[in-house]
């Protein structure tokens, strides 16, 4: 569940930009297993250990472009999972964005400076008393709340993490600007960002290799200190953007290359490549060769996850399937848009043609 402190998104377009509505959902996991309320575990110290309750504040929201500008969600959010509530896709924020595709999100965990050393008493949910995010004998909002329980001498003995602070503010930057390789697509219908958050990840050791051994004192009862900065700095990497969730559709990139007469296909190599501003990045993720009669042939890459892909046809003139001089053939590819080509000197290859398929466009529940 979630509990807006005020409007979700307060967010100002102008021109015929259209605003479509977002949700972001959260999953609780384990490693890569979703988390079961009141299940035991175990972590690496060997304890065996159970999750009763996990609240934890988002504010920051904001959306990324592939230039790296933020389309931001005003607001602060209260996420909560405690028994018989749900653990997985749990929908902790609305808000409506401009249409696009989007390289990823960013958030904080936590309650900014300037809300966070306000008089509880006279906020509203979710910064009042009742939110049992308060300190009551330290100025400040708890930031995550993490309870459990571990077996000590065969007996159930709670441990609870309560992290806040204005040092303890967590900004987790869930973008990829570099191979968007997690695009998020916002259609006219609307989208979904979904984002996991490990929990079994607080439990990594520390510095030294220290383990986190809930059997140890200083780690059963944890407000502040030495531990909570290991643990702060252990859920710094245990979010991650799930891709997996998003539908398909369309689990391939595909299309056609035309060679010129003469030119037999079977001495044609297409390449799918990462690509980051239309270069072709070596080595390719799946090449092909063509094969048929005639001078068109297809070409069909599948089981891909979402990213942004070039593609690249060239002649192999030894017939080794690597890329290098030695054509001045021009060949023309089309793949959703115009046929181009791009002569380089005593060779030409072909002018690679940027793909950037949406999420929902490619089969992310392949492995």
């Amino acid at each position: 569940m979630f509990k807006p402190a005020v409007p979700a998104l307060a967010l100002l377009l102008s021109g015929a930009v259209l605003a479509a509505p977002v949700e972001l959902k959260v999953s609780l996991k384990v490693g890569d297993q979703p988390l079961v309320l009141g299940q035991t575990y175990q972590n690496p110290a060997g304890n065996a250990y159970s999750v009763n309750l996990l609240r934890f504040y988002l504010s920051n929201v904001a959306l990324v472009r592939r230039d790296g500008t933020e389309v931001k969600a005003g607001g602060l959010t209260l996420a909560e999972f405690k028994p018989g509530g749900p653990t997985q896709e749990v929908t902790v924020l609305k808000m409506e964005v401009p249409t696009g595709d989007y390289a990823g999100i960013r958030f904080s965990v936590g309650v900014p400076r300037e809300l966070n050393h306000l008089d509880a008493a006279k906020q509203s949910a979710p910064l009042g008393v009742g939110s049992g995010m308060y300190w009551s004998w330290n100025a400040g909002y708890i930031f995550y709340r993490f309870e459990g329980r571990y077996m000590r001498a065969n007996t159930p003995t709670p441990f609870l993490l309560h992290l806040g602070g204005d040092a303890a503010m967590q900004n987790v930057n869930l973008a990829d600007l570099e191979s968007y390789s997690t695009p998020i697509p916002v259609s006219e219908g609307g989208g979904t960002v979904q984002v996991n958050l490990d929990v079994s990840k607080v439990f990594s050791a520390g510095v030294g290799g220290e383990p986190y051994d809930l059997s140890v004192a200083k780690y059963t009862q944890v407000h502040g200190g030495p531990v909570a900065l290991q643990a702060y700095t252990n859920l710094q990497g245990a979010w991650s953007l799930d891709t997996r969730t998003q539908a398909s559709t369309q689990p391939s990139i595909s299309g056609t290359v035309t060679v010129p007469a003469g030119m037999p296909l079977e001495k044609v190599v297409v390449w799918l490549c990462p690509a980051k501003d239309a270069m072709c990045l070596e080595p390719p993720l799946k090449a092909l060769r063509l094969s048929g009669s005639g001078r068109s042939a297809g070409y069909s890459f599948t089981d891909l996850p979402p990213g942004r892909y070039a593609v690249w046809a060239f002649y192999d003139k030894d017939g080794d399937g690597v890329y290098k001089h030695g054509s001045d053939t021009m060949m023309v590819p089309y793949f959703k848009g115009s046929p181009m080509t791009m002569p380089m000197g005593n060779h030409t290859m072909l002018q690679p043609t940027l793909v950037m398929p949406p999420a929902q466009g490619i089969n992310l529940e392949l492995k």
